[in-house]
């Protein structure tokens, strides 16, 4: 449930210099983090060996307790790389093509949204909106609902642009795919995930949140523009309907995870244990408008430089939650920091790190 941010002006105003002259990963932590308000954890790895992990900042400002670097976080949109994966994974077992339409598998679309291949929503190209700014589904969406209701009702608005026209970030095709693998699978989003990702991999902290709003152990916190240091639960945001049960999310957003299962999952991609090599390639090759004008995102993974290096990521945001999970290939550095506040991105921090 994010936008992109603009990483080049972020990265830009950063003091790498202080930084990197300082060599101490944890002032770092504690210079972009508040001890005593929601904060952070991090970990980063490079050739497969751990070069830092840590937490700070409290995981309910209630009870006091700590946050800490085994904690369960929310994860937001890096849920689209899995469920890009997954697409990908059938496609290899020939159970759907990427040039077959939703309609396919959703036959009561409409044809506006039915006739967009699944290939350009995972690459956000398919033209569909992205029901996150629609009064008519944030009015309901603190109320539990099951996928066909959910697909019913944001499915509603008008597409933005012709199929292949140009980038259109949109959530709401991903809630779509999550009902394409459930139809080719025979098996829930959910389960289908567990079973070919999760289990297999042992990723036992991980799992798709299909109800509610937070996980007991962290809570995630909001906080208004006009007063940044009053932190709030997510859902009592004044700023907007941040009331929103998990059910709404699916595919696009509701997966949970923990920092040692980011790394697990990142290094079962890049070695082939999720999908062949070449697949995975597709999955991090830039996509093509019909122009033949290539984006910066793939199949569920943006496509850019930081920093002047090669780099595969995706952030992800849902009320209470920010995190940012990144991979330079080149280097094989993998970095991943979560937050439980939607208003502190973990870039600032995570990029200030890299720069050691």
């Amino acid at each position: 449930m994010n936008e992109k941010f603009a990483i080049g002006l972020l990265s830009c105003a950063l003091g790498f210099n202080v930084n990197a002259k300082s060599h101490d990963f944890d002032s770092i932590l504690q210079c972009h983090n508040d001890p005593n308000a929601p904060g952070m954890a991090v970990r980063i790895e490079q050739n497969n060996k751990l070069v830092y992990t840590n937490a700070i900042g409290l995981a309910d400002i209630d009870s006091k307790r700590k946050l800490n670097e085994r904690d369960v976080f929310q994860i937001g949109s890096v849920t689209k790389t899995f469920t890009a994966a997954a697409i990908l994974k059938l496609v290899e077992q020939r159970q759907l093509s990427l040039q077959d339409t939703l309609a396919k598998f959703i036959p009561d679309l409409d044809p506006s949204y039915g006739n967009a291949t699944i290939e350009r929503v995972l690459s956000h190209t398919a033209g569909l909106p992205n029901y996150l700014i629609y009064p008519d589904v944030t009015a309901i969406w603190h109320k539990n609902a099951p996928l066909d209701k959910v697909i019913n009702e944001m499915s509603k608005q008008a597409v933005v642009a012709n199929s292949g026209e140009k980038y259109s970030y949109s959530n709401t095709g991903y809630v779509l795919l999550g009902k394409v693998i459930e139809v080719a699978s025979g098996v829930t989003y959910q389960q289908y995930l567990a079973q070919t990702f999760f289990k297999p991999l042992g990723m036992t902290k991980t799992f798709v949140m299909t109800k509610g709003l937070h996980l007991n152990a962290v809570r995630g916190y909001s906080s208004h523009a006009n007063s940044p240091h009053n932190y709030v639960p997510a859902e009592l945001s004044t700023e907007r309907e941040w009331e929103v049960d998990r059910s709404w999310i699916g595919a696009s957003g509701a997966i949970a995870s923990t920092l040692s299962d980011m790394s697990v999952w990142q290094r079962a991609l890049t070695s082939g244990k999720v999908l062949s090599k070449s697949t995975f390639g597709k999955m991090h090759t830039q996509a093509l408008l019909t122009n033949d004008e290539p984006i910066k995102y793939g199949y569920g993974i943006d496509i850019y430089p930081l920093v002047g290096l090669a780099s595969y990521s995706h952030q992800g945001m849902v009320p209470g939650f920010f995190t940012w999970h990144v991979h330079f290939p080149n280097e094989n550095i993998t970095a991943t920091a979560f937050t439980n506040l939607d208003k502190n991105h973990p870039g600032p921090a995570l990029l200030d790190m890299l720069a050691l």
